[in-house]
Order: C-alpha cells, then structure tokens, then sequence
C-alpha cells in the first residue's frame, strides 16, 4: 500500500509536465494564426501608406509645375516677410501695444465712445491705418507740448511698431498723398464750397393734328366764331411740327448741411399746345415758353424745424410739387 502510494509521488511530476505541455501546445496554436494576421494586416498597413505616399508625391509634384509656371506672372508683388501672409490678431503683440495706445492718447475715435474695441483680427493695411493715427495724435501732443505724460515706454513701443509695419506705413502713405492730390485738384476745380450747380436741357418734337379743335364747355362767343347758318364756328388744328428746348440751371446753395437755398435760370421757346388744340390735355409738363429769354423761375429756402418739421419761404416759383414729390414721377416737369 505504501510502496504504490511513494511510486505513484514518484511518476506524478512527469505526468504533470506532460499535461502543461499537451496544454501549452494547445493553446499555442492559435497565436500562430494571429501572428500571421498581424503580419497580412501590417503588409496591407505598408501599401496603404505606400499609396498614400506615393500620392503625396504627385501632388507635390503638379504644386511645383503650378509654382513653376507661375514664376513668371508679375501681377503680385513679391512677398519678402511671412509676416506679410498674416493678419494682425488681438493676441498678437502689436495689436495689444497699439490698443493701449489708443486708450491712452485717444488716437481713434471710430466709436462714439472713443474706445477701441480689439476683438477681431485685422489686415496689416488696417493695423498700419490705426497706427499712422496714432503718430499723428502724439505727434500733435509733442508740437503742443503736452507730452511730459508720454512715457519713453511708449515712444520704444512705437518705434518697434513702425519698424515692423514700415512696408505697409509707407504704402499707406503713397496712397494717402495719392488722395489728398486728388482732393486739392477737386478742390482748385470745385465750382463752389457751399453750392451745387446742376443742370438740365430737354428738346421736344412735338405737334398736333385733328380736324378741329376741342369744344369747350363754356366759351363767350361772338360774331366770328357763329357761322352762316347761326353754329358755333370751331377753328381747325394748325397741323405743324415744332422742335422746341428748354433749359434749366440749378444753383442749389446749404449753409448748415441740413437746408438749401434753390435759384433756378429757365430758358424755353415751347409753344403750348393746349393754344392749338383748344384743350390742355394736349400740354406737355415742360412746355415754357418765352422765347428763350433767360428768366428766374425760381427762389426759395428750405430749413428744418426740429427733427420732424420743414419750413418753405420763398418769393417766385414755389409750388405744391417742391414741397410734395409728384404721385407719378413719370408725370414730372422734370428729374431736378
């Protein structure tokens, strides 16, 4: 009994390493075949990235013949700073010196409460705008002398700042010289500072056919207009063709911005054809006559009362269709 129980201790660890390696050859296998996955999977990973490169590649490749092709175009300008590329954003440095800038020296009041509100980004041509502005304004305190409160802080600041935007201050101030050219030629040429000259010249064809003209409703008659037989005798339509002109000049003159004093020059030769047809249904709305002799047709002021409220004063030609626009513009005298 003893002696089977110390031989079955004996023979029970060779048992035992048969078993672990019956086991670990069991669960051994399947890590072959997931090795071998790993392996398809990573050789797939490998073409997919070679084809991805390989796309990259030629994408390169047509950006190069793009750029190639492009380097003899000379309508921009070359870029020297890739500072050049980019906006000024409020986090930037130079955004954050020049709003406290403009807090303290007040150089923009582009708001009504003279603040500068920094929360969006800017072009460099803006941010060079605003700080021209503010050279300006500390210039003036400097010439005034009241720049004891200038700090040399500042003055550092600023200069920092136009040696980082001097390309963009110096194009800003071609186009600023460009302008006030313009504006001094305007100015030298202007007709006048505080009135507007405009003008109008209408010709008309115009004439009128009928067998008589048109009878009117009450007419005093005597001998000449009954005929033989005791009728109202109506005179025929002297058909003829005219060609006719007028011409008007406005001297529109604004003392405050908000009023303006009208005189108008009016010159005509029209022939009223209501004298040939018996009717004035047959006027036209421009038909002055006169002989084109020049005449002041009209003289009259219109000033604001309050913010709701106009006053009309005038002396000769101020009608009901100068202080009420026309229902039907079509109907009009005229466009001025």
């Amino acid at each position: 009994m003893s002696t089977s129980f110390w031989n079955t201790i004996k023979y029970s660890p060779a048992l035992l390493g048969a078993s672990l390696l019956v086991a670990n050859s069991a669960y051994g296998a399947p890590s072959l075949e997931e090795s071998s996955t790993e392996t398809q999977v990573g050789q797939q990973e490998l073409t997919v990235a070679q084809a991805t490169s390989e796309s990259n590649s030629e994408i390169l490749k047509q950006i190069n013949i793009y750029n190639n092709e492009g380097r003899d175009v000379d309508s921009i300008d070359q870029v020297t700073s890739v500072s050049q590329l980019r906006d000024v954003s409020p986090g930037d440095w130079a955004y954050e010196a020049l709003r406290s800038l403009v807090e303290r020296y007040g150089c923009i009041a582009g708001y009504p409460n003279r603040t500068f509100r920094g929360n969006r980004a800017t072009t460099r041509y803006e941010f060079a705008a605003g700080l021209n502005a503010c050279l300006n304004q500390i210039e003036r305190l400097i010439a005034a002398s009241t720049a004891d409160f200038i700090t040399r802080e500042d003055l550092e600041t600023l200069q920092r700042l136009i040696q980082e935007f001097e390309a963009e201050l110096a194009t800003l101030g071609a186009r600023v010289d460009n302008l006030e050219g313009r504006v001094a030629f305007l100015e030298d040429h202007q007709f006048s500072t505080t009135t507007k000259l405009k003008g109008e010249v209408i010709f008309t064809l115009a004439g009128a056919f009928g067998e008589e003209q048109a009878e009117a409703e009450e007419r005093v008659l005597d001998d000449d207009d009954i005929d033989d037989e005791g009728n109202d005798a109506q005179e025929g339509i002297d058909e003829n063709i005219t060609f006719s002109d007028r011409v008007r000049l406005n001297f529109d003159t604004s003392f405050t911005g908000k009023d303006r004093l009208r005189t108008r020059l009016q010159a005509g030769n029209f022939t009223q054809l209501s004298s040939v047809t018996g009717t004035d249904s047959a006027r036209l709305g421009h038909d002055a006559g006169g002989g084109n002799d020049v005449e002041i047709t009209e003289l009259h002021y219109r000033f604001p009362i309050g913010k709701k409220l106009k006053a009309y004063v005038g002396t000769t030609g101020l009608d009901l269709h100068d202080i009420f626009n026309p229902t039907n513009p079509i109907l009009a005298s005229s466009g001025s």
